[in-house]
């Protein structure tokens, strides 16, 4: 159950169940005024479904969530192979050290959405512009 690469909340499933049944013309008992499916119909699609769950999410930037693609992700680990083939370090992993610098989100709520059961991360997007950040850089090396 997902949109743009990303899992349904429990509100746009329901709100999509209204408006299929809407569409094909089906006699249904769903709320009019908001537009959507009810909990009961909900929890009943749960029930039908079962390698579905109501998973909380993890957070992740906009800038982040753009930049996870297999296209950047496949450059990054073709440079990484080339400047370590060019320094000759694959062999002296002493000599390789990593930073990492990551700000952790305070004030940020992640919410719930319907996921596959058994997916090991479940994302949703955040513009990373409410709340505050502490931000940490770790170094180390083999």
């Amino acid at each position: 159950m997902q949109k743009h690469g990303f899992p349904l909340t429990i509100d746009d499933i329901r709100r999509v169940a209204y408006h299929f049944a809407e569409q094909l013309k089906l006699k249904h008992k769903f709320n009019a005024n908001i537009q959507k499916a009810g909990y009961d119909w909900f929890h009943s699609f749960l029930s039908r479904n079962r390698d579905l769950s109501i998973r909380k999410t993890e957070t992740v930037s906009l800038a982040r969530g753009l930049g996870m693609n297999r296209v950047e992700v496949a450059s990054y680990f073709d440079l990484l192979g080339s400047v370590l083939e060019e320094n000759n370090l694959f062999n002296n992993p002493g000599s390789i050290y990593n930073v990492d610098e990551t700000g952790l989100q305070l004030n940020n709520r992640t919410g719930y959405v319907v996921a596959q059961k058994g997916s090991k991360d479940v994302h949703a997007l955040s513009s990373g512009e409410k709340g505050e950040t502490i931000s940490v850089i770790a170094s180390y090396n083999a």
